[in-house]
């Protein structure tokens, strides 16, 4: 075998162990540039530090976010849950409960990197602001900052409420 033929054989050695890898830990492999494909589906996001608020209105916590990327790997959708209470209006009430809210429209993933466009319509009484990368196929992290308008029959003040930033991780 002459040393072209070699050549050859040793980059298809390297190739066969590559794809064998792959194979092997069920990793999903990245894009031809490198860069990571998010596992598609619901992904479970946890709050680190952060994901509570408060204004003239009251105060709230969030319960739970949901990321869920699409399909295609090109898009997500923010979504998430929180339990609010604030001031009762006399002579008795409650102002308290819970809601959710999800974004109107997708976020694109750019890069391995995605946020919340501006503007973005939310349903429900809450908006939040996401900004986040994805590290591998399995793992995102990022800020968020989330808004909530409390209002109801039993509460004193209607108004906005808003957390500082939240730092939060996702896995699939």
């Amino acid at each position: 075998m002459n040393a072209s033929g070699a050549g050859r054989l040793g980059v298809a050695v390297v190739t066969a162990l590559a794809t064998a890898a792959i194979g092997l830990s069920g990793a999903v492999p990245t894009a031809s540039s490198g860069k990571v494909v998010p596992k598609a589906g619901v992904w479970k996001v946890k709050i680190l530090k952060g994901g509570s608020g408060t204004g003239g209105s009251g105060s709230f916590t969030v319960s739970r976010v949901s990321i869920t990327v699409s399909a295609n790997h090109k898009q997500l959708r923010f979504s998430f849950s929180y339990e609010y209470s604030g001031p009762i209006k006399p002579p008795s009430g409650s102002c308290s409960g819970a809601g959710g809210s999800a974004a109107a429209k997708p976020s694109a993933i750019k890069n391995g990197k995605f946020y919340t466009p501006s503007p973005t319509g939310w349903s429900g009484a809450g908006s939040a602001t996401f900004n986040g990368v994805f590290t591998t196929a399995r793992k995102a992290h990022g800020t968020a900052v989330f808004s909530v308008f409390i209002t109801g029959l039993g509460c004193q003040f209607s108004g906005m409420a808003n957390s500082g930033t939240a730092t939060w991780k996702a896995t699939r």
